[in-house]
């Protein structure tokens, strides 16, 4: 009951939770809860899944049958600065802050009709480099383990776990149609896979890609298809301007 009436009292955290004066002392210790929290037995993200997805499905009655529902992708840095023993904790460079940080990648990936999100996977993601690691993982703990099993993914490439935790996601029964993500994330493969579970995705183009015109064969970077949409505008229009462009793997 205390960690769900945490969420009630204004408290951001665990921790907080146990030092606000305005509300009751919770009926557990600090350290029983933290012990309770971090055993590697029980499976939260199943837990996160299922809350999700009871509360989609009401927001999903309450909106057409066609309304349209999307999926949000995105991770973030969670810095730990003053740490040096928690397991899986890494040095990575912030391009926020042009700097290498002890930290975290926290992998969100969220459901929104367009006016509610809701969180449906939040993982943290380590460095892959064994250089990088500053604390190494627990080896004791058994691999059959829920625990064990969220430690392997977070050392493995970030699009193919978002492509293993959105296919997880449509087999729970949480549907979306479109994939909504930033830069770093946009790939000719992750695109590839999204299409073939049936989430297009929505998300900016990087530079570096080559795309060409569909029924050519000459290839061309980002700023020369951005040149040629230009010739195309129509400001009379709510879509100014729009082609179709493709790659080895995907078409756009």
């Amino acid at each position: 009951m205390v960690l769900i009436s945490s969420i009630f009292t204004g408290a951001k955290s665990l921790h907080d939770r146990f030092t606000l004066t305005s509300v009751e002392y919770p009926e557990c210790s600090y350290y029983a809860l933290m012990r309770f929290v971090s055993d590697s037995r029980y499976n939260w993200a199943n837990l996160l899944k299922l809350l999700a997805k009871v509360a989609c499905s009401i927001i999903v009655k309450l909106n057409n049958k066609d309304h349209i529902y999307t999926r949000c992708i995105d991770d973030t840095i969670i810095e730990r600065a003053r740490v040096k023993h928690i397991e899986g904790l890494s040095r990575t460079f912030d391009h926020v802050k042009g700097k290498c940080v002890k930290e975290f990648a926290n992998l969100l990936i969220c459901w929104s009709d367009g006016t509610d999100i809701l969180p449906v996977v939040s993982a943290l993601m380590s460095s892959r480099k064994e250089e990088h690691i500053i604390r190494d993982f627990d080896k004791k703990i058994d691999t059959r383990k829920a625990g064990a099993k969220r430690r392997a993914d977070s050392k493995q490439r970030k699009p193919s776990m978002v492509y293993r935790y959105c296919k997880s996601i449509i087999n729970f029964g949480i549907k979306a149609q479109y994939a909504l993500m930033d830069t770093w994330f946009c790939s000719d493969k992750l695109t590839s896979d999204l299409q073939e579970i049936g989430l297009h995705s929505i998300c900016m183009i990087k530079k570096n890609l080559k795309f060409s015109f569909v029924g050519e064969t000459t290839r061309y970077n980002l700023n020369k298809i951005l040149s040629a949409l230009k010739k195309r505008q129509n400001l009379e229009s709510d879509i100014i301007s729009a082609t179709e462009a493709q790659t080895p793997q995907v078409r756009l």
